[in-house]
């Protein structure tokens, strides 16, 4: 059984290849519509080279607002409280 969820994982892994879909996590501080996770997910196929990408949502309010988007290593953070401490460090040195 155990070699069968390999053969599967393995199976899904190399079907996702050929028709170039990428698997995504997004955090907003607020929940999304299915219009604006629409253009997340365009926005992001588009920039990592896929034809599809299906997105995982997730809020978490302390990111203040702005969109954190993870995907197969990759973090893009665009989100409000990484600027703010970006900032606070530039102000600080």
């Amino acid at each position: 059984m155990d070699a069968m969820v390999a053969i599967l994982d393995q199976f899904q892994r190399l079907y996702d290849d050929l028709h170039h879909t990428v698997y995504a996590q997004v955090t907003t501080a607020i929940e999304l519509s299915a219009e604006q996770k629409d253009k997340i997910a365009a926005a992001y196929a588009q920039r990592v080279g896929a034809q599809k990408v299906i997105l995982d949502s997730q809020v978490d309010p302390t990111i203040i607002g702005g969109v954190v988007v993870q995907s197969a290593g990759m973090i893009l953070d665009g989100s409000l409280k990484t600027k703010i401490n970006k900032l606070r460090r530039q102000l600080l040195s």
